[in-house]
């Protein structure tokens, strides 16, 4: 059986929510990515930000100097790594998301 840790992305990019738009913009191009998980200082998964979120700078461009903060998305949705792939594919088909962060259970 397929399980989400067979299928997901190891080499994360990863964000700071202090982080200029600006800048997570650049990583994004650099990369050829969509979008990026954000990470607090302790490591701990606080957000998403994604060309999606990112939309609103088009219209202002002064806003590149913003923190990342203000325009992740905050309500996240993760999967533990050894769930089945069907079922991942089942919340991609129920959730308003295009990303699920694939997560360990440690004991």
């Amino acid at each position: 059986m397929i399980r989400a840790k067979d299928i997901m992305t190891t080499d994360i990019v990863a964000v700071d929510p202090e982080e200029t738009v600006e800048d997570v913009m650049s990583r994004m191009l650099q990369n050829q990515i969509s979008g990026l998980p954000v990470v607090d200082m302790s490591g701990l998964l606080v957000g998403i930000i994604s060309e999606f979120d990112l939309l609103d700078l088009v219209d202002d461009p002064n806003t590149g100097k913003n923190k990342v903060y203000h325009y992740m998305s905050r309500d996240l949705h993760t999967v533990e790594e050894d769930i089945p792939i069907v079922e991942v594919a089942e919340m991609f088909r129920k959730l308003p998301v295009r990303r699920l962060p694939v997560t360990r259970h440690d004991n």
